[in-house]
């Protein structure tokens, strides 16, 4: 199999995620082609994702565009913390990509021509998604292997919107885990490359668990791409297995904080 370089799919240039990727990529002396990142200011995405998430939006636009990593403050590991081990001292990913001479495109959503064009041209193997929507298919048949997302539920029981709370709410709390899979053109019903179990320690918030979950994000992802490489045997979701979720309700997202509370 050769090796091209990767793409990696990023929602803003402002991502920890997408930085912390990155870096542990080229450590890990694996090429990047090149990075597709998400133009902040597009209406249509805007409408797009606040049909989705409502007023949340609005707080995460405040977290990952203004606060950036002044929004990480508890003393608990966290990507910040990531960033700062792997001696990242980029304050974005315009910075990073000049420095290592890494392409780097700018678009309003991944499924435009424009995107197409530079992927056709240059015929990559495998993508790192790091957040931004849904890709179509059109984009991802430009990939002889596929686009690898990291999911925050364990994957078939645990698809779509708020899995680290539903399960908490269910009491569930075996099930609390993250996925690697292809994405294809449903919603997190991939091909599952790697299940991770997060175990549940006593007095610990919901908001905490995902920031444990982002740290372990980053390190799957790179986990993903190697066994890809090492072409291992990949798991097909049966989709009546699974249950799709949703948005959870604000009053639901207290009891689920209280069964954590609770849990010892």
């Amino acid at each position: 199999m050769t090796n091209k370089g990767i793409i990696i799919f990023s929602p803003s240039k402002y991502s920890l995620y997408t930085l912390c990727v990155a870096k542990m990529c080229l450590d890990q002396k694996i090429p990047i082609a090149g990075i597709i990142v998400l133009k902040l200011f597009n209406f249509q995405r805007f409408k797009s994702e606040f049909r989705r998430d409502g007023d949340r939006l609005l707080k995460k636009i405040w977290k990952k565009i203004f606060l950036k990593e002044k929004a990480y403050t508890n003393k608990r590991f966290n990507i910040v913390n990531l960033k700062q081990t792997l001696n990242l001292d980029d304050s974005n990913i315009v910075n990073f990509a000049r420095k290592n001479k890494i392409e780097l495109i700018f678009c309003n959503n991944f499924n435009n021509s424009k995107i197409e064009k530079f992927l056709k041209k240059i015929k990559p193997e495998i993508a790192l998604f790091t957040g931004g929507g849904i890709i179509k298919n059109k984009i991802i048949n430009n990939f002889k292997i596929g686009i690898v997302n990291c999911h925050m539920g364990l994957l078939p029981d645990y698809r779509g919107m708020d899995v680290v709370e539903w399960p908490i709410l269910e009491k569930n709390f075996k099930k609390l885990g993250l996925t690697t899979h292809l994405m294809d053109t449903g919603i997190d019903t991939g091909k599952i490359i790697q299940k991770k179990v997060y175990k549940l320690k006593s007095k610990i918030s919901i908001k905490n668990i995902r920031n444990d979950y982002e740290t372990l994000m980053c390190n799957l992802l790179i986990e993903a791409y190697f066994k890809l490489r090492n072409d291992e045997k990949l798991l097909t979701q049966n989709f009546s297995d699974g249950k799709q979720y949703f948005i959870m309700h604000k009053k639901l997202k207290h009891y689920a904080n209280m069964n954590i509370r609770k849990k010892k």
